[in-house]
């Protein structure tokens, strides 16, 4: 009986798909906002690949991430109430009580990260210039990409809450529909 693949050789065969996960998510995104492919087909992507959508990007940015809120939180250079916001978005990062529940698929990670990259840019845009821009030079980030990475975010909610009214309408209006026709059907006998 032979043994199953070894943890560097599963390494070893999944970092190549691993590698091409934006370029996936590119093409998603690509594809849910060609107007050319029916809705349905759309909304299947979106709901097949959803979690595989855009914010697959930030994932590699995430220690980064992590560095610079920890970093920030420790310098007593910045106002203790934006550190305490910082906290704040942190312990709603960490919390099992959102706004949006992480249940929900994609939108409860998305309100999750939302949150603590715009208290990371609210508490860098209160801090001192010269404190902000060295954070960020440790961290290997940038304004822009936090911004660029915020608006991403943004969009991919907005995506993702857009076709799930629109599901939702839909499944909404079929329900009816065939409570309708039930209903006929049972007056007429």
């Amino acid at each position: 009986m032979s043994e199953g693949p070894t943890l560097p050789l599963l390494r070893m065969e999944l970092m190549p798909v691993l590698r091409r996960l934006p370029a996936y998510s590119r093409l998603a995104w690509a594809l849910v906002r060609d107007r050319r492919i029916k809705r349905r087909h759309r909304i299947l992507l979106l709901g097949g690949i959803g979690y595989l959508l855009s914010p697959i990007d930030l994932i590699p940015g995430l220690p980064a991430y992590s560095r610079l809120a920890w970093a920030l939180v420790r310098d007593r250079r910045i106002k203790r109430r934006h550190r305490i916001l910082l906290l704040g978005g942190i312990g709603y990062l960490l919390s099992p009580i959102d706004l949006i529940p992480g249940f929900i698929p994609v939108l409860g990670q998305l309100d999750d990260l939302g949150v603590a990259l715009w208290t990371l840019r609210r508490t860098l845009q209160a801090a001192p210039a010269e404190v902000a821009e060295a954070h960020l030079a440790a961290s290997d980030l940038s304004r822009e990409i936090l911004n660029a990475d915020l608006s991403r975010v943004n969009r991919s909610g907005r995506l993702v809450t857009r076709a799930a009214f629109r599901t939702g309408r839909s499944l909404a209006v079929g329900a009816g529909r065939t409570l309708w026709r039930l209903g006929r059907q049972v007056l007429n006998r």
